[in-house]
């Protein structure tokens, strides 16, 4: 008889502190102290008259008897580091549309492929950018870009760049545009016959990506565009080669530029 006021009064305590919390229930964490010893802490699934089913912190699912339970208390479940940046992943998503965008520096660096015919051939070049800049609204970002690439030389790319992201999303298109001036890292060269003076000149480019943000300080971003690029060299005979004469070329390329990045803030 007593056993049975004792598992009726268990069970009526179960359903009296989790009947309150109807769904919310489910979340809260509670201790039970077994008459066997042990401990077992964990989230209700589901109850019964006579059972409860529950999810351990390492997602183990136990069901027992209610008959078994000599004591219960609400408790804390500690979850996994897994959890937790899962947890602060999905609060970020449901955070980042009220306002992720803020005033203030940010800088984005690039690594990029040059080619003119979407393959790695004797036209194609790698290119390294990073630029430094301000973001005013998730619209209009500006700032100062600084390259290196190879194309007939090695070039520096100093340029102005403007930047807009369509959305104020975590997956958000973007549109990059830059516009300025390329000095060569090396003006003169020589061979046998001439002697090889570089000019740098304008460049400008356009590219349209997703940037991909994990956190509101960094994202990753995948482009791709057009690029600009224009060279002179010249050519001036040496003494002796009194046959030959001065050459000027100016070399123009139109290329499709391909770039993985981080933009940071």
């Amino acid at each position: 008889m007593m056993k049975n006021i004792q598992i009726i009064f268990i069970s009526l305590c179960v359903v009296i502190l989790l009947a309150p919390e109807n769904t919310k229930a489910q979340k809260r964490a509670y201790t039970f102290h077994l008459k066997n010893g042990s401990e077992i802490t964990g989230i209700i699934l589901s109850r019964t008259q006579d059972s409860l089913k529950l999810k351990t912190k390492c997602r183990n699912i136990i069901i027992f008897a209610c008959s078994e339970i000599d004591s219960l208390k609400q408790s804390t479940l500690e979850i996994s580091p897994r959890q937790k940046r899962k947890r602060n992943k999905k609060k970020f998503r449901s955070e980042f549309n009220k306002d992720v965008f803020k005033k203030g520096l940010y800088s984005y660096s690039t690594l990029g492929l040059l080619t003119t015919k979407l393959r790695l051939d004797e036209n194609a070049c790698f290119a390294l950018h990073s630029i430094v800049g301000y973001e005013f609204k998730h619209w209009l970002g500006t700032g100062i870009g600084v390259g290196l690439e190879s194309q007939i030389r090695t070039i520096i790319p100093i340029y102005f760049n403007l930047k807009t992201h369509f959305a104020n999303i975590a997956n958000s298109p973007l549109i990059n545009f830059h516009v300025g001036y390329s000095v060569p890292l090396k003006e003169k060269s020589e061979d046998d016959i001439y002697d090889y003076n570089f000019e740098g000149g304008l460049n400008w480019g356009l590219d349209l990506g997703i940037a991909s943000f994990k956190t509101e300080n960094y994202a990753f971003v995948l482009s791709a565009g057009y690029h600009y690029q224009r060279i002179r060299e010249t050519c001036l005979p040496h003494r002796y080669t009194w046959h030959e004469t001065k050459k000027i070329t100016t070399y123009s390329f139109n290329k499709i530029v391909i770039k993985i990045g981080f933009l940071f803030r």
